[in-house]
């Protein structure tokens, strides 16, 4: 049989071991999320985009461009710190766009950059902070304010994050909208994806922009929509118009339809 000086050392071994599992867990190298784009053209070509968060800090974002003719790789590594819901990268994640900043929202991860980008989150461990259904409202996008890209469209303003309700109002007003519009009046909301960023001013009014598209028609974007804002467009009559709305007041203005090539 064991003396209590045999069991008293079997409880400090074991209880040794369970320290140090416990230590590697906390401390072994684990994903904390990973991201992912995948597009692909009517050519068959494709473009893979991953991005992965790790426990120590470091992510390492993956490009992968795959055509008939030639594959390439694209890779970048660097550290990353969390504040809130917003990450700062210690580099660019991509070659082409300057900014290190990222926000975590709505299942993206969108780079706060003059060409607005969003990877879709696939999984993760962070917080992420749903303001809106995104099932319910499909044919929206929600992009951040940020005062040294958008000062041209908002004076004195903050971000602002519309829900289920907002949303609803929006949906509302474009109706009315286009119902007034000789141009628009004979054309369907449900018919465009929106594209929208909101703001809040010095006088506590939700002022939103909105980028309307044709969802049905040659400039099918699909769900490409929901990941870059459009850029501008000089064509295509009623497939592309842009206003404001002033949600708190219950108006729209600057009311902006394409013209025709």
């Amino acid at each position: 049989m064991l003396n209590l000086k045999q069991i008293s050392n079997k409880i400090v071994i074991v209880s040794i071991l369970i320290i140090s599992c416990y230590s590697c867990n906390k401390y072994e190298k684990r994903e904390i999320l990973f991201a992912e784009n995948l597009h692909r053209d009517f050519l068959g070509d494709s473009v893979s985009e991953k991005l992965y968060l790790f426990s120590d800090s470091i992510y390492i974002f993956t490009r992968t461009f795959k055509s008939t003719e030639n594959n390439d790789i694209e890779q970048r590594k660097g550290k990353f710190i969390i504040l809130n819901d917003t990450i700062h990268f210690s580099r660019n994640l991509f070659k082409d766009i300057k900014s290190k900043i990222a926000i975590i929202k709505d299942n993206y991860i969108e780079i706060i950059d003059e060409d607005r980008y969003k990877i879709k989150v696939v999984r993760t461990e962070l917080p992420d902070i749903i303001h809106f259904d995104s099932k319910k409202f499909n044919n929206y996008a929600l992009f951040s304010y940020c005062q040294s890209i958008d000062s041209s469209l908002f004076k004195n303003s903050k971000p602002y994050n519309l829900d289920n309700s907002e949303l609803t109002q929006i949906d509302s007003l474009l109706v009315y909208c286009m119902s007034k519009d000789p141009q628009l009046k004979t054309k369907n909301n449900s018919n465009y994806y929106k594209q929208c960023i909101a703001t809040i001013n010095l006088n506590k009014e939700i002022v939103v922009w909105i980028n309307c598209i044709c969802n049905k028609s040659v400039f099918n974007i699909g769900e490409e929509f929901k990941l870059q804002i459009a850029g501008k467009v000089n064509d295509g009559g009623t497939c592309f118009f842009k206003l404001k709305m002033n949600l708190t007041k219950r108006i729209y203005f600057d009311l902006r339809i394409n013209g025709d090539a």
